[in-house]
């Protein structure tokens, strides 16, 4: 079988890939914020699950300090306040 040839594509930068995985960050941090109360608990471990994933992404890629500070600025508590 023959493929065509795909076009050469360059590697984002580590910035870029940073500043990516920052965004997706953000959006479920944003996102188990405010469906906490509509998800069930299934719902809410995997937000929970996706968060820590993108987060090791964030590290690997650079922006682990801006990541962890972006989780610890929005962390829940334990009685469920923001």
């Amino acid at each position: 079988m023959h493929f065509p040839e795909l076009p050469f594509l360059p590697s984002p930068s580590a910035d870029e890939l940073g500043d990516h995985y920052l965004g997706r960050l953000a959006r479920l941090v944003h996102l188990r914020r405010e469906l906490e109360e509509d998800l069930n608990a299934l719902g809410v471990d995997l937000l929970d699950r996706a968060i820590a994933s993108t987060l090791k992404d964030c590290e690997a890629n650079g922006a682990g300090r801006s990541a962890r500070a972006l989780v610890r600025r929005t962390r829940l508590r334990g009685d469920g306040t923001r």
